[in-house]
């Protein structure tokens, strides 16, 4: 029964290994922030933001034409729907 509890330590001890390098390299920083300015900090979150925006332009432009075509699709499916309602009701007379 506590197999599956150790599999999930072990699991969960590989994450941690992964990620420590993440967490070393932001703890690095740590210093770095703290010497700055409340102004400057905003500046950075500025920056932050304007550098996010910029990474996901690309991912962002992709969303749009996925929801533009799927809006299209929408679109073309209630046409034929109400295509075969007219056609069943004509059928029906």
């Amino acid at each position: 029964m506590l197999k599956w509890l150790g599999a999930l330590v072990d699991s969960n001890e590989k994450q941690i290994r992964r990620l420590q390098p993440i967490v070393d390299k932001i703890n690095g920083l740590e210093a770095e922030y703290e010497k700055l300015a409340s102004e400057a900090l905003k500046a950075k979150t500025t920056e932050f933001k304007a550098r996010i925006v910029e990474a996901t332009a690309d991912i962002r432009q992709q969303l749009k034409e996925l929801r533009a075509g799927l809006e299209e699709v929408k679109q073309k499916l209630s046409s034929s729907q109400e295509d075969l309602n007219r056609e069943e009701a004509e059928g029906q007379r």
